[in-house]
């Protein structure tokens, strides 16, 4: 290679859409955005900003923020993050709904559904609210 040129690969960490794997996936995924510059936009809806620097670098920021989720995401959460519009933030908060297990719910929304699809009655007399 020579001096003028440099190397550069896309980093990404797969998500398909497992809850379970949810956490470590949104940390990795931060981390990566952290490091190329643009967790900001995220984190924070910065779409409308009144800040003349913010708005000047919003598109490729969010752009940026955006091809990182798209190239990460596959099944339900790349069609979850579809309903955004191509913006990162409105992206994010999506997936944090859909996904991120809080203090009031211990298991995310896909655990508790895929659990409630391989659940069966005992037999056919099986009470249901019971």
């Amino acid at each position: 290679m020579s001096e003028g040129e440099k190397s550069s690969s896309v980093r990404y960490v797969k998500f398909s859409g497992k809850g379970s794997e949810f956490n470590e996936w949104k940390v990795k995924t931060l981390a990566l955005a952290r490091r190329k510059g643009f967790a900001k936009y995220l984190k924070e809806d910065l779409q409308h900003s009144t800040d003349d620097p913010v708005k000047k670098s919003f598109e490729n920021g969010n752009a940026d923020a955006w091809d990182q989720l798209v190239l990460s995401l596959s099944g339900t959460p790349f069609d979850l993050i579809q309903e955004a519009d191509e913006n990162a933030y409105e992206a994010w908060r999506l997936l944090l709904n859909k996904y991120e297990v809080s203090g009031e719910k211990q298991e995310s929304l896909t655990d508790v559904t895929e659990d409630w699809n391989n659940s069966k009655f005992d037999s056919v007399q099986t009470d249901p609210d019971d």
